[in-house]
């Protein structure tokens, strides 16, 4: 077991071929086989991206009367796009939520739904290309920001919430 592997020793550790895609090793991604190693390379893509200056934000409602938590993207001006401090708040609103859920499971619902919705027209127009050019193009980079977004919206998906998606005019993104 490898649970003091940083993400960046990782990151540095990806090999590129002539044809520019980066490929790992099955023992490279040993390394990530148990929740302490993940959740310690979590942590370090975390402390990386708080490290990055970016406007934005992600609210959390709950005040709703409607049994529906409400998450709003809040980057308007750029069309919700998505910056490091909007996944950060992201994180840190899923952690809300999974209490919520936890506090829940013995009784009465607090909430059964979760609306997740862009703010001023827009729904979200992808990841901050501007800032991955400038912060995320290095292998470390968009290492830190793969596994931080790839942990939390697994996290995300596993709220034993109903999830919609409130889409206003474009939607775009990419991914797996």
């Amino acid at each position: 077991m490898i649970a003091n592997t940083k993400l960046l020793r990782f990151a540095t550790s990806v090999t590129r071929h002539s044809h520019k895609m980066p490929t790992v090793s099955f023992s490279q991604l040993a390394c990530f086989s148990t929740s302490s190693a993940i959740n310690n390379d979590v942590d370090s893509a975390s402390e990386f991206l708080r490290s990055i200056p970016a406007s934005g934000g992600i609210t959390l409602d709950i005040s709703s009367s409607h049994k529906c938590a409400i998450l709003t993207l809040h980057n308007p001006s750029r069309r919700n796009v998505l910056t490091p401090s909007m996944m950060i708040d992201l994180a840190a609103h899923i952690q809300d939520l999974e209490n919520i859920c936890i506090k829940e499971n013995g009784g009465k619902k607090e909430f059964v739904a979760l609306l997740l919705r862009g703010e001023g027209g827009y729904f979200c127009s992808g990841a901050d290309l501007l800032l991955a050019r400038q912060r995320l193009a290095s292998p470390e980079g968009g290492a830190a920001m793969s596994l931080f977004m790839s942990h939390w919206t697994t996290r995300l998906r596993r709220l034993p919430l109903i999830s919609v998606a409130g889409i206003n005019g474009g939607g775009v993104g990419g991914g797996t």
